[in-house]
Order: C-alpha cells, then sequence, then structure tokens
C-alpha cells in the first residue's frame, strides 16, 4: 500500500510539473534561436530555479526514467543559456560578430524585402526617365558632373589631384554614416521616410547609370564604384530595413505602449547599426585610395568589392557561417 500510494503521489507530480518542462523547453529553444523576447527571458530565468529543484527531488524520488533524463537535459541545456560571461574584450567581439548581429539582421529579413522592391523600382524609374527625357537628368546630377560626362569623362577622373585621399575618405565615410542614419531614423515617421530615403537613393543611382551609358561611360562607372558600392549599397538597403522594423514596431506595438515597442526595437537593432557604421568607414577608406585611382585594375577592384561584400555576409549569417568557412578553411589546408 505505502508502495503504491508513493507511485501514485509521484505520478501526480510528474503530472503537475510536466507543462512547465514543456513550456521551458519551448523559451530554452527560442532563446538558443535568439528570438526570446526580454520578459521570456526573465519567466525563464525563475523557471531554471524551479527545474533546478525539480530535478533534485526527481534524482532522490524518481528511477532512471525517460522523463527524468528529458529533466536533466533540459537543466543541461538552460545551465549552459545561464553560465556567466565572458567579459574579455576578445570575448565581446567575439560575440557581436557571431551572435549580436545576426540575431539583429534576422528579425529585419522581411522588412528588407520590401526596400530591395522599392529601391529595384525607383532605379528602374529613374533609368527610364532619364533615357525617355534626357534633360530630367538635371534633377539628379548636377550641373558640373553633367558637363563633365557631356565632354566624354567621368566627375571622378583626376579627383585625387584636388582632393588628397585621406581627406576624401573622412568626408565619404561621415557623408555616408548620416545618411544612413537619417534612413533608420526616418522609420519614425511609420517608416514612410525611410520608403522616402531608399526610393531616392535608386533614382539617383538609376538616372546616373543611364545618363553616363547613354554616352558610352557606364562601365567606366562601373569600374569606379565595383570595389565600394556592393557594401555600401547593402548598407542602405540594410538601413532601410531597420527603418521599416521601427516603424513596424510604433505602428504595431501590440500589448506594449509605443514608446516602449519603440524602446525594444531600437535597442535590438544597434548592434546592427554599429556594424554598419563600422562597415562604413572601411567603404570610405576604399572609395577615398582605391576607386579613383586609375592604377589599380579591375580585377583588383573586384577581388576587394567581392571580398568585403562577403565578410559583411558572413558576419551577418552569424556563428553558424564562421564555422562552416574555418571547417572549409581547415579542409583544404
Amino acid at each position: 500500500m505505502v508502495s503504491e500510494s508513493k507511485s501514485g503521489a509521484l505520478r501526480a507530480w510528474l503530472n503537475s510539473r510536466a507543462p512547465s518542462w514543456r513550456a521551458a523547453a519551448l523559451l530554452a529553444e527560442r532563446a538558443a534561436a535568439g528570438t526570446l523576447e526580454p520578459e521570456q527571458a526573465v519567466h525563464l530565468s525563475q523557471q531554471y530555479r524551479s527545474l533546478l529543484r525539480d530535478l533534485a527531488s526527481a534524482r532522490q524520488n524518481m528511477p532512471e526514467v525517460p522523463a527524468r533524463q528529458a529533466l536533466e537535459a533540459l537543466c543541461v541545456r538552460l545551465h549552459a543559456l545561464h553560465r556567466p560571461p565572458d567579459a574579455s574584450m576578445a570575448a565581446v567581439a567575439r560575440g557581436f560578430l557571431t551572435e549580436d548581429v545576426a540575431r539583429a539582421f534576422r528579425r529585419i529579413r522581411r522588412p528588407l524585402i520590401a526596400v530591395l522592391l522599392v529601391f529595384a523600382a525607383a532605379g528602374l524609374a529613374g533609368a527610364w526617365l532619364v533615357l525617355r527625357y534626357p534633360d530630367l537628368a538635371s534633377l539628379f546630377l548636377s550641373d558640373a558632373m553633367i558637363e563633365k560626362v557631356e565632354s566624354g569623362h567621368l566627375w571622378t577622373e583626376g579627383i585625387l589631384n584636388v582632393v588628397p585621399p585621406g581627406v576624401m575618405s573622412v568626408g565619404i565615410f561621415t557623408n555616408n554614416i548620416t545618411v544612413t542614419l537619417f534612413t533608420f531614423g526616418l522609420g519614425l515617421l511609420l517608416a514612410l521616410g525611410t520608403f522616402y530615403m531608399v526610393a531616392l537613393n535608386g533614382l539617383l543611382l538609376g538616372s546616373t547609370f543611364a545618363f553616363t551609358a547613354e554616352r558610352g561611360l557606364g562601365l567606366q562607372l562601373l569600374k569606379f564604384i565595383c570595389a565600394h558600392g556592393p557594401v555600401e549599397l547593402s548598407v542602405l538597403w540594410i538601413a532601410g530595413a531597420m527603418g521599416v522594423y521601427i516603424g513596424d514596431a510604433i505602428a504595431h506595438p501590440g500589448g506594449r505602449g509605443r514608446i516602449e515597442a519603440l524602446s525594444a526595437a531600437a535597442s535590438e537593432m544597434t548592434p546592427l547599426i554599429v556594424f554598419c557604421i563600422l562597415l562604413l568607414v572601411g567603404c570610405g577608406f576604399i572609395e577615398g585610395y582605391l576607386s579613383p585611382n586609375p592604377g589599380t585594375s579591375v580585377a583588383t577592384r573586384v577581388v576587394v568589392g567581392f571580398g568585403y561584400w562577403l565578410l559583411m555576409a558572413l558576419v551577418l549569417a552569424g556563428r553558424d557561417a564562421f564555422t562552416r568557412a574555418g571547417s572549409r578553411a581547415a579542409s583544404r589546408s
């Protein structure tokens, strides 16, 4: 009778605690995927302590059964999530490059598609307008740029003889960072300002390429931008997607207040903003030193442009991409 009574009590205890274990397992999966909300993280931390008490009881009263083994495995997973962080600068940088940036980027994948569509549509519209109505080029290009192209030269030719590369680099990445932050910040206008900036840049690029291509200088312009352009454009698109994410958080705050939703969205995007700024500093130096240099070969420009973009893509993909890249490098060696 005592044995049966104890067995019944254990079954009742197991049935009462199993839903809490399953809920903790689901939150642990979300934490590992980087999609855990702040309030859920607090709840998971509280559950962790409760699960440890459950595990102690299970080890004392339950035999080696699947339920106990599953609880032990869950506690091991949560212990890994709750381990004290490595506070060294190397660990902080490693976490930033392999986790924080990728987690933020995953949140803006859908807005990024909308941004790319708007940019592409605006670029095609700008090209069509300039090809159909050449006089409209003055809306997108300065008189000095138009005059230079009309004479058969790009406005970038000989620029190193006028402005030192260092000064030009600082001016370029300062301007690009300003545009990026402005594009992101205009998300406060329910993303309407962000879409305006994206469309405007698409119009400028499309019209510029159409105008130069019409006069036989399209390939020269492509040669000029191929080293810095891929990353520079990608950062613009990412900034636009972040702005849309901010605007969506304000428009659809869920159960939170709009200020709280805005603060949470901005906090989530902070690592990606910092990463974009670092990328633009690199683009500025490439555009200041390499792109306007007539002695730089096309092959060198393509390698630099593609390599820099690939580095950006690896960071955005996260830890798994770095692991795969390292494994491939090790297998080749």
